[in-house]
């Protein structure tokens, strides 16, 4: 099964699903201007995936026929056509590139350190162990807030040379959250 989710204009998810036919798929709506969206391809159970999943995958959906090429297992991989603004979209990830593989590895890390001093917590390990736990954890929020700004540079350099388009739009709209 593989499910389709974006936010609207009045801030809603919508979300499709639909199954897999010989490795196809098809969905049908109206959108009126180009969203971001997502796609998960789910071989199992309907967990939450992680971004940087194989399984999951970003692109900007737009008015008209989008045709997305891929293999089974590497959605993250697969080519879109058919879209000006994923034209853009996959400029801004090239962009990212060794930003975004620095960020998920210590993604990772954190997470696997959180669910260590969850499991520490659950254990009622000592107070040595769950402050070292802690202490990792400060240290990778610190990575975090190094890599930050790195996006924040690239974001600049890409909405200066696009400006107009929606994907400078919801760039600006991530740099507000940031």
């Amino acid at each position: 099964k593989i499910s389709l989710y974006y936010l609207n204009q009045q801030e809603k998810w919508e979300v499709d699903s639909t199954a897999l036919v010989n490795g196809k798929f098809n969905f049908q709506g109206k959108i009126s201007s180009p969203e971001i969206a997502f796609l998960t391809l789910y071989t199992g159970n309907f967990k939450h995936k992680p971004d940087d999943d194989t399984n999951k995958v970003s692109f900007f959906l737009e008015p008209g026929i989008i045709h997305i090429t891929g293999t089974s297992g590497q959605l993250k991989k697969a080519i879109f056509s058919g879209s000006k603004s994923q034209k853009e979209y996959n400029s801004l990830l090239a962009q990212y590139g060794s930003i975004t593989t620095e960020y998920n590895a210590v993604s990772h890390e954190f997470d696997a350190v959180n669910d260590q001093l969850n499991s520490a917590k659950k254990e009622h390990k000592e107070q040595k162990i769950l402050d070292s736990l802690s202490n990792k954890l400060q240290a990778l929020h610190e990575q975090y807030e190094v890599i930050e700004p790195k996006y924040l540079v690239a974001d600049s350099r890409f909405i200066t040379t696009h400006t107009g388009s929606y994907v400078s739009a919801f760039v600006l709209s991530l740099d507000h959250l940031r």
